[in-house]
């Protein structure tokens, strides 16, 4: 299956850069990388030594920032993705390189699935040390981050553009589908990581 990943970004050189490598080492090969820049600003950070090895990378630059933590480039990428799923690597998160193989797995084994997700961690960048694991079976509110999710694009699509609630909103599209009764799984893996703290 065809997988968009979309990173939001802004002035973040060194954490776009870790997206890119992050989505270029995974495992799973059939992948659109979908940059969107909240704001002008140098395309590929050239200078920041972002540089994209393929074809595979789109990207986007906004007449300007929108300070709303990324909903506004989130709902841009989406109308351009062409893959059967979703999924959101932010410019502050990283993951294995099994993380997108082990997760579209779930959906090549049951068709009506509509989201999946992994286990996490958060990591304090000050101590560079893992303080708290994001590892909820069943979705529940700070147990789930954004980058854990892979939606498949046509549910996705039902919900209308991504919002920010009194969640956040990656929690506020979770609970939508759930109240929808969508179905889900998780890999029970941990192949993502927030780090919390960390700055260029």
């Amino acid at each position: 299956m065809k997988v968009s990943i979309i990173t939001p970004t802004w002035k973040r050189p060194k954490g776009l850069a870790r997206a890119v490598a992050c989505v270029e080492a995974q495992t799973h090969k059939d992948i659109e990388h979908l940059i969107v820049h909240d704001g002008r600003e140098p395309m590929h950070y050239g200078k920041a030594g972002v540089s994209f090895k393929n074809d595979r990378v789109h990207e986007w630059c906004l007449d300007r920032n929108h300070d709303d933590v990324g909903v506004t480039p989130l709902n841009h990428a989406r109308k351009e993705a062409t893959g059967d799923l979703i999924m959101v690597l932010g410019d502050d998160n990283e993951i294995s390189p099994d993380h997108v193989e082990s997760l579209a797995a779930l959906f090549e084994k049951e068709e009506n699935l509509g989201f999946a997700f992994s286990f996490g961690v958060i990591k304090d960048a000050a101590k560079d040390e893992i303080i708290c694991n994001l590892s909820a079976q069943r979705p529940a509110y700070e147990q789930i981050d954004l980058g854990q999710l892979i939606i498949r694009r046509e549910v996705d699509a039902r919900f209308g553009p991504w919002v920010y609630t009194r969640y956040s909103y990656d929690w506020d599209r979770v609970d939508l589908m759930l109240r929808a009764g969508v179905p889900y799984k998780t890999t029970m893996k941990y192949t993502f990581c927030f780090t919390k703290g960390w700055k260029e």
